[in-house]
């Protein structure tokens, strides 16, 4: 792993989440909030947890900027979040709503998210933040912002493959 600048890191994340919008636009409001089974989630589902675990990163972010420490941390295998053979059921506070979501409603919620996340992102005036400023994750314990970020990105990853999983299921 290596330090990564913060426009590469931007465009990853944007092309992520082009996908992430492409992949739905289609869909009409019945699909979009149809579940694959009982116990899945739907593609609104899926969608409004991206929202969710965007804010909660770009909170994260925000505390990890306004230290005044700096340090040097190891970094971990965020990498790691893309095999979805290892399972984890979301926090309470990350898990979507049941209620039925119109498809422009949570277009707004991701835009929204995308765009907090951005306003942090383009407060830093010194990349070395991004690499000498960290904060506790859940499961990969701390992690510099570059790896908020990096996790964010292989999260969302992780979530498009659930949604093709979900919009094949509608088709079957």
């Amino acid at each position: 792993m290596t330090q990564t600048s913060i426009q590469t890191i931007l465009e990853t994340l944007t092309n992520t989440r082009d996908k992430v919008v492409k992949e739905v636009a289609s869909l009409h409001d019945t699909q979009l909030n149809a579940k694959p089974k009982r116990e899945k989630w739907s593609v609104a589902q899926n969608l409004h947890h991206l929202h969710l675990v965007e804010q909660a990163v770009t909170s994260a972010i925000t505390y990890a900027l306004h230290k005044t420490e700096r340090v040097q941390v190891t970094l971990k295998p965020v990498q790691a979040t893309l095999n979805r053979a290892y399972k984890r059921e979301a926090p309470e506070q990350m898990k979507p709503t049941d209620t039925i979501m119109k498809q422009d409603e949570i277009q707004d919620l991701l835009q929204t998210s995308r765009r907090e996340l951005l306003h942090v992102i383009h407060s830093v005036t010194d990349e070395r933040d991004l690499f000498e400023k960290a904060a506790k994750h859940p499961v990969f314990g701390e992690i510099n912002v570059q790896q908020w970020l990096e996790f964010l990105d292989y999260h969302e990853k992780r979530h498009l493959a659930q949604i093709q999983e979900a919009k094949r299921a509608l088709h079957s």
